[in-house]
């Protein structure tokens, strides 16, 4: 005698398939959103390397050229523009070659300056490179990805007011410490110069030639 067995083939319900929809649009958005930001941050952290590399341009073309050179940003229209301009044309058609059409920042929204130096009116911002160092934007400069600085991504650039190595830092505390150091810095040179300044001013106007310290 034989035996036959009956199979039960079970299907997929419409709620187990709507649940599975669900899982996957949920994974999907996830990825997406992470995605997104990962993106938003990288441009980001491309701008702001932008803004840098502007800024050593100016300071080396400034030392280089001896020329008077200014980094503009100007917002138009919700959107912040930056560039690069000179004080004065350049010599040898060197103004056409450097100067550039300014970019715009679709990351950075916020360019702000806490400092002295700088040239300030609604919407727009210029930093100076001047007279081969001697006159120069000196402070912080804030990019941030949001208006205001309450934002995701911000990062601080410091100017010391003359020629130093640019860099940018990614908090406000460092920011400031950097900016502490470069002062005290300053400091330590005024002292230690400054005898040396007032013994020649008195010398010279007293008439009175400084004789050679003997060795």
């Amino acid at each position: 005698m034989k035996l036959y067995k009956t199979y039960c083939r079970r299907y997929v319900t419409l709620i187990e398939t709507m649940i599975a929809l669900a899982i996957l649009g949920l994974v999907a958005s996830v990825i997406g959103i992470n995605v997104s930001k990962a993106m938003q941050d990288q441009r980001f952290r491309t701008e702001v390397a932008l803004v840098i590399d502007q800024l050593r341009l100016a300071q080396n073309l400034m030392l280089i050229l001896n020329e008077d050179v200014k980094v503009h940003f100007k917002e138009v229209n919700g959107q912040i523009y930056y560039g690069l301009s000179f004080q004065c044309p350049l010599r040898s058609g060197w103004d056409k070659e450097l100067t550039r059409k300014p970019q715009p920042l679709k990351a950075i929204r916020t360019v702000a300056f806490k400092g002295v130096g700088e040239e300030k009116a609604p919407g727009s911002l210029t930093l100076k490179f001047f007279s081969a160092g001697i006159v120069m934007s000196r402070g912080t400069l804030t990019l941030s990805t949001a208006r205001g600085f309450n934002a995701s991504e911000t990062r601080y650039v410091n100017l010391p007011g003359y020629p130093h190595p640019i860099e940018g830092v990614t908090n406000e505390k460092s920011a400031l410490n950097q900016q502490m150091q470069v002062t005290r810095s300053d400091e330590q040179l005024t002292q230690f110069i400054m005898p040396e300044i007032i013994t020649k001013f008195q010398s010279n106007k007293s008439g009175v030639k400084e004789e050679p310290t003997p060795p």
